[in-house]
């Protein structure tokens, strides 16, 4: 018990803290003052460990992935106590865990190790949050061995959900981003990040359906301003065109790698950065694939047409739109395997000029950094 003891002994001195907290310590920490904590780390072995083993279904057209949760054999962890703190990361839902925080006052959250289903009663217990990053894990459902007594099933509308401004989402299912997105305050979120479980490309026999990862998102379409997005299993360009033109406030946007080639060539960028009235306010663009095909002239029309002059001389961009201020590709596949992009000595000369203009620019293929 030597360092839940030293941690009461020094917690009016502790601004951070990070520590795993197994379930024989919680009464030693419990309802202690920590009146300078800004920032706490809390991993419970015990919740961990309840991800170690899993059931697979078949619920008509999809494969799930569930695991059973056991009831904790303690009273709660009490750190409420903490006047100032603002940052937390946790394991599980706290109707699992048994962790107390001073609710109103976190402004920043993560979890690790839930299933979609928490995702609601998480959220009612922080009227103030504003970034919220969620790893899922490998489970899609859980089986709880006793009732927790969370709200996640609760029919009322999330208390003070309307501060949420950034949500990241890590490792999750397609098919429950509609219930997902559906639970948090759509008007006040700016920045959503979304990767998805790996186990959702090794399924075999389950069908991907574009619809389950595109339509949740598109409600989000009018007000989002920075979106992070992985198109693995996403087989159409023009539906990834479409979905990704209707975005019209985006100032960021980044397409994560893809588990397979999605064939990036220019014809996809033209449509998607040349079409006027076409994501007009994007200032920051990050695209990774396995390959990318794009040619010199390809890559410096569409930074003219962003808003910088190259060879053509000074370029304005439309009214109402903004300046590009970063571009960056990258393609994991390697130079090896790229036949347009060739960035000859006058493409280089160009980029130069515009990276004089204010534009920032990195090419990467596999290994070899291009441009930089």
């Amino acid at each position: 018990m030597r360092i839940p003891a030293l941690l009461v002994k020094h917690a009016q001195k502790i601004k951070e803290l990070y520590m795993e907290l197994p379930l024989h310590w919680y009464q030693t920490v419990t309802g202690v003052h920590f009146p300078l904590l800004e920032r706490l780390k809390v991993i419970v072995p015990e919740v961990e460990a309840d991800f170690g083993s899993m059931t697979i279904m078949n619920e008509g057209p999809r494969t799930v992935y569930e695991g059973r949760r056991w009831a904790m054999d303690t009273e709660v962890v009490d750190f409420s106590q903490c006047p100032i703190l603002s940052t937390a990361s946790v394991t599980g839902p706290f109707a699992h865990n048994l962790i107390i925080l001073p609710w109103e006052n976190i402004v920043n959250l993560r979890v690790s190790h839930v299933v979609a289903g928490d995702i609601p009663g998480i959220l009612r217990r922080f009227p103030a949050v504003k970034q919220f990053w969620v790893e899922f894990g490998e489970m899609d459902t859980m089986d709880d061995d006793s009732d927790f007594g969370d709200d996640s099933s609760d029919d009322e509308d999330l208390e003070g959900s309307s501060t949420l401004e950034k949500l990241v989402l890590e490792g999750v299912r397609s098919w429950a981003l509609a219930d997902i997105l559906g639970d948090v305050p759509q008007s006040s979120l700016k920045h959503l990040e979304i990767t998805l479980a790996e186990h959702e490309y090794e399924i075999e026999d389950e069908e991907f359906q574009e619809s389950e990862l595109f339509q949740p998102i598109l409600k989000l379409a009018d007000t989002l301003q920075h979106l992070s997005i992985g198109l693995d299993k996403v087989e159409s360009l023009n539906s990834t065109i479409r979905f990704l033109s209707s975005f019209q406030s985006l100032v960021s946007l980044e397409l994560l790698p893809a588990s397979a080639e999605l064939g990036l060539d220019d014809a996809f960028f033209k449509s998607l950065l040349m079409k006027p009235d076409t994501l007009s306010h994007l200032e920051d663009i990050t695209i990774s694939d396995l390959a990318i095909s794009i040619e010199d002239g390809t890559l410096l029309d569409i930074l003219r047409h962003r808003g910088y002059g190259g060879q053509l001389g000074t370029h304005t961009t439309a009214v109402g739109s903004s300046r590009l201020k970063s571009l960056k590709l990258v393609a994991q596949s390697g130079i090896e395997s790229q036949s347009a992009l060739l960035l000859e000595d006058s493409t280089r000369a160009d980029l130069m000029r515009m990276v004089k203009e204010g534009l920032s620019i990195h090419i990467e293929f596999g290994e070899d950094v291009l441009f930089c």
